[in-house]
């Protein structure tokens, strides 16, 4: 592997980090500041669990923020999430967008894309016991929404957990 030179003009091998990603990212477990020491404070951006973080006066600001703050045309209100359609958060494209009113809909949009890839449609639902997609017809939701089961998994779990008595007393 050849050494790679940092990318701000100093002239000194990249840090460990440059060498063994792509991107400019960090590893899982150390601090930034540990990985990219100076550099990071000369190009003014790092990256935090693969978001691109900008320090502007003094204040750490995610990219993907400002950008949704400055499409809105005021500044994001408390509790407003930014989703990255794509799954990379380092794509900050405002195609890829997407402005959250609250974390439950921004987990709405994940269980939908996970749902979607697993077996094609974003409205099944997964079973909390057997782990299957299924269409919600076919499923037990609880009246949280949260969690989805089908009947006869829970009841087979149930005679599991009861030790396979269905509950009568023998007599």
């Amino acid at each position: 592997m050849e050494i790679k030179l940092c990318e701000c003009g100093c002239g000194e091998p990249a840090p460990i980090a440059k060498q063994t990603r792509k991107i400019i990212g960090h590893i899982k477990g150390q601090p930034v500041r540990f990985i990219h020491g100076h550099h990071a404070w000369k190009r003014g951006w790092t990256y935090s669990n693969g978001s691109i973080l900008l320090y502007e006066n003094g204040l750490r600001v995610f990219e993907h923020r400002k950008i949704a703050a400055k499409v809105l045309g005021k500044p994001l209100p408390l509790g407003v999430l930014v989703h990255h359609h794509d799954g990379n958060r380092a794509n900050n494209s405002n195609r890829n967008l997407v402005i959250c009113e609250n974390t439950a809909y921004h987990n709405l949009l994940h269980r939908r894309k996970r749902a979607y890839d697993f077996c094609g449609n974003a409205n099944w639902r997964r079973c909390s016991y057997c782990k299957q997609h299924d269409d919600p017809k076919n499923l037990y939701i609880h009246p949280d929404g949260r969690t989805a089961r089908h009947r006869e998994c829970f009841n087979r779990r149930k005679r599991e957990l009861s030790g396979g008595q269905d509950g009568r007393i023998a007599g």
